[in-house]
């Protein structure tokens, strides 16, 4: 006589096994034929692929990671270098002023009326005279706005041909001198209370620890607002202790005009006074930089660039900074990357442990 006594039934990853259990009247244990446990052979084999796979993506990661690694070492090390070299001692100033040249040179009505108003339009609508960052907010240049170009003879031409600059290309012909090889142009917009302190324009875009003077400078007022009160240029004689400068009579004091050009030698140091205007007009200038340098040094200017009050910008800081920013940028999506890889790698475990548990299931009932 047989009597039922239990019926089990276990699930593992959505399979049921159920087992009987039977046992006679004498004691034994007669079990029913219960479902066999099955092993999916191409499920076995998909899983041997992705855990190569798997192994296989942990170096592709690891050589990633490590090539990663160097590029951020490399291109800091570059930045560092480099900005360790042009913040260095500098131990030379190359005046390129001939001595015999006049301190200040002023021209009135240096543009005709119509060449006057295209350019004053040109510089009152420029895009970057308005944008948002100001290059030249720097704390000697607080309270302005504008732009700033450095190029060299071999820049010229895409100065030349640039939209943006195309207003500017027939000035700066007229103001160029011959045998200058290297130039700073500024376009400025001074606000009102605000004035620039001493200093020399040695703003010239090279890679050197030097420090360049510029042989002239050129200031053309665009727009001066009628009833300016202030706002003077002063020039001072070159000194190699510019902070006695404040207390000093300048050399030349220039009271600004609209349409006029003031010239005088690059090793001059100047400064602008502040003004006050009760007609709401603009103090506009064009500023151009004029440099002759030396063969030697000449292959280390700037070719062209657009930077900021940095006298030190060149492209090669440029290019460093931009390798930085691209580094860090593949860092942050490898991080993303990473990030969702574990996550998906831990849903992989789960259902390979599901997965392990069948298989241990289905051998020990086997035995």
């Amino acid at each position: 006589m047989e009597s039922k006594i239990s019926n089990n039934s276990l699930g593992v990853g959505g399979d049921s096994f159920s087992e009987t259990f039977v046992y006679s009247s004498d004691g034994s244990n007669n079990s029913k034929a219960f479902p066999p446990c099955v092993v999916d052979d191409d499920s076995e084999e998909k899983n041997l692929v992705l855990r190569k796979k798997s192994s296989s993506s942990r170096h592709t990661k690891a050589i990633a990671k490590i090539i990663i690694l160097i590029m951020f070492v490399i291109v800091l090390a570059g930045a560092f270098l480099v900005n360790w070299y042009m913040k260095s001692t500098r131990l030379i100033i190359l005046s390129m002023a001939n001595p015999n040249q006049e301190v200040v040179k002023i021209q009135e009505n240096f543009l005709s009326y119509i060449e006057l108003e295209q350019l004053q339009t040109c510089v009152a609508n420029h895009s970057k005279l308005r944008a948002k960052r100001q290059p030249l907010n720097t704390k000697l240049f607080a309270g302005t706005k504008g732009f700033v170009l450095r190029f060299n003879d071999d820049g010229y031409e895409k100065f030349r041909t640039h939209p943006d600059y195309a207003c500017f290309v027939e000035v700066f012909n007229r103001l160029r001198l011959p045998k200058m090889n290297a130039f700073v142009l500024n376009i400025v917009a001074f606000e009102q209370k605000y004035s620039v302190g001493i200093h020399l324009d040695n703003s010239v875009g090279i890679l050197s620890r030097h420090i360049f003077v510029a042989h002239q400078t050129d200031v053309f007022y665009t727009s001066i607002a009628s009833d300016m009160k202030g706002g003077e240029l002063d020039v001072f004689n070159y000194t190699n202790n510019p902070s006695e400068l404040n207390f000093a009579m300048p050399e030349k004091t220039i009271i600004p005009k609209e349409n006029m050009l003031v010239r005088f030698r690059g090793d001059s140091y100047h400064r602008v006074r502040n003004y006050t205007s009760s007609s709401g007009v603009e103090r506009t200038s064009l500023i151009v930089e004029q440099y002759k340098i030396d063969g030697e040094y000449y292959k280390w200017t700037t070719t062209f660039i657009e930077v900021g009050g940095d006298p030190n910008d060149h492209e090669l800081r440029q290019i460093v900074r931009d390798l930085v920013k691209m580094v860090l940028f593949c860092f942050f999506v490898y991080s993303v990357y990473v990030m969702s890889s574990r996550g998906r790698l831990r849903r992989s475990n789960g259902r390979e442990k599901s997965r392990r548990w069948r298989r241990r299931d289905c051998g020990s009932r086997s035995r």
